[in-house]
């Protein structure tokens, strides 16, 4: 009897024992197990790991871009509570946009430009369209230079634009076959041939009233013949004598025009007579700025006169 109470005994002292840690257990857990108190924004602490070159460091609050392996972002908080120190810390892995690569800090590269870019870009167009455009180079005098004309655009301007050609106007006031000097028709012969104009025109000029028929037909089928042979065999040669204007006797521009077609028929290439063809008319005061010079509304009668000229002569 007394060996199994003593037995007894023991048995409890050993189940006390046993039990014993699993109360301190337990009140350990309770005491740790309380809420951690949320750390200030002064205490977080963010850093990302396996960033792509170039990610910058967070603050609080902040996500992280876009990485093409993913980004691992590790957010450590620090409080003191209790004399201990706890330490949270959280792990969130960021799946990247398949679209954007980073390059560069806080740059993305886009497969299309922005949309603010491409509404504003205009299209250029192609080698073989410009090239199929037909063009035509002016030589001539201040008619062809646009003199009186708003902003100069003579009748050269007026006639490239409205038939939607290329052009190039080398029109100097003043000059003719014979007359200007430097300025002669014949010394921009090399700068008309060099733009490979379809149609080359050759323009007046009245300027020839004060020289003389023996003088400007030598002078001017010696330039037409120059136009010929320097500009390509494709090229079409189109001169275009003087036009009637108040302040010169019709008896002179005949006298012009009749020196410069016959030279034109030696040269081998096309001559319109404007004045024979009643291009202008000096009686008119609503066409002319000035006693030689026609206004806006004149050039654009000697524009339309010239479009068709310009089509017919390339067959268009």
């Amino acid at each position: 009897m007394a060996s199994e109470n003593g037995r007894a005994r023991w048995g409890t002292v050993l189940a006390g024992l046993l039990v014993a840690p699993l109360v301190v257990g337990m009140v350990f857990q309770g005491d740790f197990g309380q809420p951690v108190p949320r750390a200030s924004a002064a205490e977080l602490s963010v850093t990302t790991t396996n960033a792509p070159t170039g990610t910058t460091a967070l603050s609080d609050g902040d996500t992280a871009p876009s990485s093409p392996t993913g980004t691992t972002t590790t957010a450590k908080t620090t409080s003191a509570t209790g004399g201990r120190t706890v330490t949270r810390t959280k792990v969130a892995t960021r799946t990247p946009a398949v679209s954007t690569a980073l390059t560069a800090p806080d740059a993305v590269r886009r497969s299309v430009p922005p949309a603010s870019k491409a509404r504003t870009r205009t299209p250029v167009p192609s080698r073989s369209a410009a090239a199929a455009r037909p063009s035509v180079t002016f030589i001539g005098d201040s008619w062809t230079f646009g003199e009186a004309a708003t902003d100069r655009r003579g009748y050269a301007v007026l006639t490239g634009e409205q038939l939607g050609w290329k052009y190039t106007v080398l029109g100097i006031g003043g000059s003719g076959y014979t007359r200007g000097g430097v300025n002669i028709f014949d010394n921009r012969v090399g700068q008309a041939v060099a733009t490979h104009a379809d149609v080359i025109v050759v323009q007046g000029s009245l300027n020839e009233r004060n020289g003389s028929p023996g003088q400007l037909a030598p002078a001017a089928l010696s330039t037409l013949r120059h136009v010929r042979s320097a500009a390509d065999p494709g090229t079409v040669i189109l001169v275009v004598g003087a036009s009637y204007s108040p302040g010169t006797p019709a008896a002179t521009i005949d006298w012009i025009n009749a020196a410069v077609g016959q030279a034109a028929a030696k040269a081998g290439v096309q001559f319109v007579n404007p004045a024979a063809q009643h291009w202008s008319d000096p009686a008119d005061p609503t066409i002319w700025a000035n006693a030689d010079h026609p206004n806006d509304r004149g050039y654009q009668l000697i524009a339309d006169r010239m479009q068709p000229l310009l089509r017919s002569a390339l067959g268009r």
